[in-house]
This record gives C-alpha cells, structure tokens and sequence, in this order.
C-alpha cells in the first residue's frame, strides 16, 4: 500500500482587472474550483482605474484568493508586461514570478487570452485557457471601458460605483 500525500495544486492568474467584471469572476470561480490555492496578480499597465481600487475589488468579491500586486510585491511589472505584449524570453521570469507569489512552482496559468501559453511554458505550467473566444461571460475589459453603460450587466455593484458620477 502506498502512503502518497496528496499534493496540493497552485494555479495562477495574471491581469489588469480594469475593470473587474463578470468574466474576470468566472475566471477566478474556475481556478478557484481547480486548484488549492490561487495567486491574482494584478499588473498596472492599465492606468484607467487605480491599481488600489481595483486590487480592493478582487479582495471584495473573492477573499480566499491570494491577490497579489505585481508592481508592490515582486517588482517585476514592467518585465512581465513586456513578455505579455511581446511573448519574449524572459529568464528570470519564473523565479521572481514564484518569489513575487510565495510559492515554489505555479501548476496551473489560467487566461482568457490564448496568446498567455508561452507565459505557462516559460513558468513550467500547464495553460488552461477559460472561455477564450467569450462565449459564456461575452464580457471584454476594453469595451467595458469605452461604454460602461452599455455593458452595465457585466459590472458587479461595487464596480459599478466607478462609473458613476455625482452631480
């Protein structure tokens, strides 16, 4: 009889969450579902919303995740957003990525962009693309941000406090 212990599996989501909205929870929900823990990255290349606010709604809506911000934690915002536009090597990449989380190996990456494989290949990870051609949340950060009013929907509540506007 064989005594394994059961290894716990890490999974890893990279984005700007600029805004959150219904497709960014269905992509937590998945990975939360999948893995054990589940490290968010949150990138500040999007400047359009604060990176504070939107790390405070990721926290808000999904408190069991382990949000992480790029820029703070592992000083390395610019390189990635530089592999991420360009899928270039970057050889530090995994070690400061994995330092940056607090954690030794990255199982999973799960993205609703198919151009994220090569980051899974260069983290030694398995890439699980979720609803990558939006079929199921049919949610898109960039038109969200162009006509917020228009996709209302997709927004949860606190988010939708972004938008609005007092007079």
């Amino acid at each position: 009889e064989l005594d394994v212990a059961k290894q716990r599996s890490t999974g890893l989501i990279i984005g700007d969450f600029a805004p959150l909205h219904r497709g960014h929870i269905y992509l937590l929900d998945f990975a939360s579902a999948y893995c054990d823990t589940v490290y968010v990255l949150v990138t500040s290349k999007d400047k359009s919303i604060d990176l504070a606010k939107r790390i405070h709604w990721l926290k808000a809506k999904r408190p069991h995740l382990r949000i992480l911000n790029v820029e703070q934690e592992t000083r390395l915002d610019g390189q990635l957003d530089s592999h991420l536009d360009n899928q270039m090597e970057a050889p530090s990449l995994k070690a400061t990525l994995l330092k940056g989380a607090g954690t030794e190996r990255v199982d999973y990456l799960f993205s609703g962009n198919l151009s994220d494989k090569p980051l899974a290949d260069n983290l030694g990870a398995q890439f699980i693309p979720v609803d990558p051609l939006r079929q199921l949340t049919k949610a898109n950060s960039a038109a969200i941000r162009r006509a917020p009013l228009k996709h209302w929907s997709y927004l949860p509540e606190d988010v939708r406090l972004h938008y609005l506007k007092r007079v």
